[in-house]
């Protein structure tokens, strides 16, 4: 099964072969510095802050001059968004 998933994530482009690294570096950052998850009620209260922080950022639309009706920050977005993915994958190896 991992030489499978090896051969499929080869196949990934480059952009999201860089967004899984994305996750994995988040991923890696919380384990250092946070504990394990203790039960599931903490993942979900964990990942669902980090869903509603992105959410935040969503609705934060930047207002400019050529686009009144403002647009999101792919950056924040991507800052928060990563996060959700890593405390996902938290939640898996700590509780699944």
């Amino acid at each position: 099964m991992r030489q499978e998933l090896a051969l499929q994530i080869e196949e990934l482009s480059e952009r999201e072969q860089s967004m899984l690294e994305e996750i994995i570096a988040a991923y890696f950052f919380a384990k250092t510095k946070f504990a394990a998850f203790h039960c599931p009620h903490e993942g979900y209260a964990v990942t669902l802050e980090e869903l509603d922080e992105t959410w935040d950022i969503i609705k934060r639309r930047t207002q400019t001059k050529n686009e009144p009706t403002g647009r999101n920050d792919p950056k924040l977005m991507l800052e928060e968004i990563k996060t959700v993915g890593a405390m996902a994958l938290r939640f898996m190896v700590d509780l699944c």
